[in-house]
């Protein structure tokens, strides 16, 4: 069986302090991403940063499998590695700033 598709979002009900983390579908070609069913809900304040940790690592996860196989092509065909202008390296730095978190 197949994960629930992402992008993932996390969601907060102030009202009875809960987390959930949604997945996102399209309703209809051309229509607003909708909150699709709960995936987990955490019920604990102090829950918050894991919740926000796996909506980060899941929906950078295919774009960062996609650039370490791009990665290491390069490396066993013994090419050099992308310069800093190039559009593989601003790929990297942009999903790399996506999972990163100020501690």
């Amino acid at each position: 069986m197949a994960h629930t598709p992402t992008p993932w979002k996390m969601t907060h009900n102030k009202r009875i302090g809960q987390f959930t983390i949604h997945g996102t579908h399209w309703c209809e070609k051309g229509q607003s991403n909708k909150i699709g069913a709960p995936l987990i809900s955490l019920d604990d304040e102090k829950d918050k940063a894991n919740a926000e940790f796996i909506v980060r690592a899941c929906n950078a996860y295919d774009e960062l499998v996609s650039l370490l196989a791009l990665v290491e092509r390069r490396i066993a065909d013994d090419l050099p590695m992308p310069s800093p202008d190039s559009g593989l390296h601003k790929r990297m730095a942009a999903v790399l700033a996506q999972v990163r978190v100020e501690l």
